[in-house]
């Protein structure tokens, strides 16, 4: 009975594996930054069918590191950047888009947690830096549930 069960799953298993045998093809990529190292570190697929990319850089802006976000169109051109920051060393970890259309950016102004909102429009609507918990790893999530959006540092949960 159980090797029945077995060659079963074995012969499920390869069939569906078989057609993931073969690698992707690439429909596009794109490169963005300059003569510094700029980092894409998250991305989302906007309700344009475009993409929002936050990360940092070290090309633009106007201190060590500046967070960046690049907003472009479904084929990965940019429609436009934005960098964030001051003299610091400051990084977006992650990025979401909102409900109205905006979005919302999770990172770090030197050492505390930063949280960026964005309008539609892209004017800053809340840059507030906030204190990170003990023990919190500088690398940050932002979550959807219901109305309530949580940062993650590390295993420090913060409550926003």
């Amino acid at each position: 009975m159980y090797a029945c069960l077995i060659v079963l799953l074995v012969l499920m298993l390869s069939s569906f594996c078989g057609s993931c045998s073969q690698a992707p093809e690439e429909e596009w990529n794109r490169t963005f930054g300059g003569a510094k190292e700029d980092v894409g570190i998250s991305v989302q697929q906007s309700s344009d069918d475009g993409y929002i990319l936050a990360g940092k850089t070290q090309s633009y802006g106007g201190g060590d590191a500046d967070a960046w976000l690049i907003k472009t169109d479904s084929e990965g051109h940019e429609l436009w950047n934005r960098t964030f920051g001051e003299k610091k060393y400051d990084e977006g970890y992650s990025v979401q888009q909102t409900s109205d259309g905006g979005c919302i950016i999770a990172g770090t102004k030197g050492v505390d947690l930063w949280l960026i909102k964005l309008k539609p429009d892209q004017a800053i609507s809340h840059e507030p830096p906030l204190s990170p918990p003990a023990g919190w790893s500088r690398r940050a999530a932002v979550r959807r549930g219901g109305t309530t959006s949580k940062c993650h540092g590390g295993d420090q949960p913060a409550e926003l």
